[in-house]
Protein backbone atom coordinates (compact mmCIF):
# COMPACT_ATOMS: atom_id res chain seq x y z
CA UNK A 1 0.00 0.00 0.00
CA UNK A 2 1.61 3.46 -0.79
CA UNK A 3 1.78 6.38 1.66
CA UNK A 4 -0.59 8.75 1.24
CA UNK A 5 0.78 12.53 1.73
CA UNK A 6 -1.54 15.67 2.04
CA UNK A 7 -1.43 16.50 -1.59
CA UNK A 8 -3.81 13.79 -1.65
CA UNK A 9 -6.17 15.08 0.17
CA UNK A 10 -8.56 18.36 -0.19
CA UNK A 11 -11.54 19.88 1.45
CA UNK A 12 -14.88 19.02 -0.32
CA UNK A 13 -17.96 21.55 -0.20
CA UNK A 14 -21.50 19.98 -0.18
CA UNK A 15 -25.14 21.12 -0.07
CA UNK A 16 -27.48 19.70 1.73
CA UNK A 17 -30.32 18.46 -0.55
CA UNK A 18 -32.77 20.21 2.20
CA UNK A 19 -30.69 23.88 1.06
CA UNK A 20 -31.28 23.03 -2.18
CA UNK A 21 -34.82 24.11 -3.53
CA UNK A 22 -33.72 27.61 -1.80
CA UNK A 23 -30.82 28.03 -3.42
CA UNK A 24 -31.84 27.14 -7.00
CA UNK A 25 -35.00 29.40 -6.16
CA UNK A 26 -32.66 32.82 -5.60
CA UNK A 27 -30.29 31.39 -8.44
CA UNK A 28 -27.23 31.08 -6.10
CA UNK A 29 -24.89 28.97 -3.60
CA UNK A 30 -24.52 31.51 -0.89
CA UNK A 31 -21.54 31.61 0.40
CA UNK A 32 -19.69 29.19 3.04
CA UNK A 33 -20.99 28.92 5.83
CA UNK A 34 -23.97 30.63 6.28
CA UNK A 35 -25.13 28.57 3.14
CA UNK A 36 -25.78 25.66 5.32
CA UNK A 37 -23.27 23.77 3.17
CA UNK A 38 -20.75 21.51 5.14
CA UNK A 39 -16.90 21.22 4.10
CA UNK A 40 -14.78 17.93 4.92
CA UNK A 41 -11.27 17.03 4.36
CA UNK A 42 -10.77 13.58 2.39
CA UNK A 43 -9.57 11.83 -0.15
CA UNK A 44 -8.61 13.92 -3.92
CA UNK A 45 -10.05 10.80 -5.92
CA UNK A 46 -13.40 10.13 -3.71
CA UNK A 47 -14.12 13.94 -3.58
CA UNK A 48 -13.86 14.16 -7.46
CA UNK A 49 -16.22 11.32 -7.52
CA UNK A 50 -18.63 13.08 -5.46
CA UNK A 51 -18.49 16.61 -7.86
CA UNK A 52 -18.83 14.13 -10.96
CA UNK A 53 -21.83 12.87 -9.84
CA UNK A 54 -23.52 15.92 -8.58
CA UNK A 55 -25.27 17.56 -11.35
CA UNK A 56 -26.50 20.28 -9.71
CA UNK A 57 -22.67 21.18 -9.19
CA UNK A 58 -23.44 22.29 -5.77
CA UNK A 59 -20.76 19.93 -4.36
CA UNK A 60 -16.98 21.18 -5.09
CA UNK A 61 -13.47 20.82 -4.20
CA UNK A 62 -12.05 24.12 -2.28
CA UNK A 63 -9.14 25.73 -2.76
CA UNK A 64 -6.61 24.08 -0.14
Amino acid sequence: MAKLDASDFCTLETMPDCHRASHRAAGNWGIYPVNGAVRERMLRSEAEEIVEADADGYDHIVND
